[in-house]
């Protein structure tokens, strides 16, 4: 389609086509490997293919691909470099006081003493 603006250029509007079964198996091979094979993200997917996230997903979704979240590195945020102590009186101790006069939150514990004992 062509649209014409006083005193200016012709601009030229494309809509974008379906996709051939070719192409469609094409891109649905690009993205089972490199999302469910190599496992990456859809951030990394998308920086690799030059696409938005967005696409990414859509192209997913679109191609029959679920979700593989639980997969993926640092899924829901959850961090792997936290050691869990072993259950001991000194951990329930410090539970004890932490509950009792304690302040906990991602980034800081505090401990508020009632006295300069």
């Amino acid at each position: 389609m062509l649209l014409n603006l006083e005193g200016a250029d012709k601009i030229k509007y494309y809509m974008t086509r379906r996709w051939t079964e070719s192409e469609e198996e094409k891109k649905k091979r690009e993205l089972l490997k490199l999302y469910v094979k190599q496992n990456k993200s859809i951030r990394e997917v998308g920086k690799i293919l030059g696409i938005a996230e967005s696409t990414v997903y859509d192209r997913l979704v679109r191609l029959g691909i679920s979700s593989l979240r639980a997969r993926k590195p640092r899924y829901n945020n959850i961090r792997d470099d936290l050691l869990i102590p072993k259950y001991s009186e000194d951990l329930a101790e410090f539970t004890g006081i932490l509950l009792g006069d304690g302040h906990l939150n991602p980034t800081q514990v505090t401990v508020t003493p009632l006295s300069n004992q």
